[in-house]
């Protein structure tokens, strides 16, 4: 079957003035990292500020690279092929990425069924937690504890790396070169894992149960009952607990527990009233430990 040369060519002339138009947008993007040194030199700032700044135009700079090299790439596909049969449209230029996870406390040894997944990292994006893009690949590890993703295009791409209820590792890889393997190496600490369960009740400074309250401890959420009661499961011990609670997007209850040591809690929350002394109780467990919100 042949293909139209016409049809081809200006596919390809399009492919190449868009590309044209995101160099532009770029060189924009440029003149006014530039323009705000200059900006930020005349205004005398502090050395520390200086610093501050000079490490945003660098994190802009290096985001821009990353998309020149993505750029570059859509060229060599858009004109390296001919323009019959199955090579008119060329393979892209593809490497993989090699993940590695292990258990650090027990000399390296491999996890298996560790859950991998690897997405796109959006472009210019300067908050970490916002720069996760498609979902281009996932799946587990091996009894070998890796797990390996193929033919992907050149770029950068964030892996999260999932094992049980340890807190998830993110990790960061940029696949710049065509035909070889990114290597990425992930460890969790499976000898110091314990479970922490955290439930309570939530009321206002009346006493009446306050429904559908989030609340949110470390990475984990969940929203209270009818009758203002919460529980939350499967949280890793060794971390910090950080524990909030919302009531109508207002944040009613903020406290930390460095470390814990107990594996059970039990947090009475009421809104609008001071902390009192913590109080303790052996009708259910030992380890009940009571809270009175402290008004932010």
């Amino acid at each position: 079957m042949k293909c139209n040369h016409d049809e081809n060519k200006c596919e390809i002339d399009n492919v190449i003035q868009s590309i044209a138009l995101q160099e532009t947008a770029l060189a924009h993007i440029l003149n006014a990292e530039g323009e705000k040194i200059q900006k930020a030199l005349e205004c005398e700032p502090t050395i520390s500020e200086l610093l501050c700044i000079n490490q945003s135009v660098a994190n802009t700079i290096q985001d821009i690279s990353m998309l020149e090299m993505i750029l570059l790439n859509k060229l060599r596909v858009s004109i390296g092929g001919s323009c019959c049969g199955s090579e008119c449209k060329p393979p892209l230029e593809c490497g993989c990425v090699c993940v590695k996870v292990t258990d650090c406390n027990c000399s390296l040894e491999p996890i298996e069924c560790a859950k991998v997944s690897i997405s796109l990292k959006s472009v210019l994006c300067n908050d970490c937690d916002k720069c996760v893009g498609e979902v281009v690949c996932s799946g587990y590890t091996d009894v070998n504890g890796c797990f390996t993703a193929c033919e992907l295009p050149l770029g950068e791409y964030i892996v999260n790396i999932c094992y049980k209820n340890y807190p998830p590792i993110r990790k960061y890889v940029f696949v710049c070169t065509a035909g070889e393997c990114s290597d990425v190496e992930a460890c969790f600490l499976l000898c110091h894992y314990e479970e922490v369960y955290v439930e309570g009740y939530v009321y206002d400074a009346c006493g009446v149960a306050l429904a559908n309250s989030k609340i949110a401890i470390n990475e984990k959420t969940t929203y209270t009952n009818s009758k203002g009661y919460f529980c939350i499961k499967d949280i890793y011990k060794s971390t910090n607990l950080t524990i909030k609670a919302y009531y109508n997007n207002v944040v009613i209850y903020n406290e930390s527990i460095a470390q814990p040591i107990k594996s059970y809690y039990k947090i009475l929350i009421k809104q609008g009233v001071r902390s009192q002394s913590n109080k303790f109780c052996t009708n259910k467990c030992t380890e009940n430990y009571y809270y009175q919100n402290t008004l932010l």
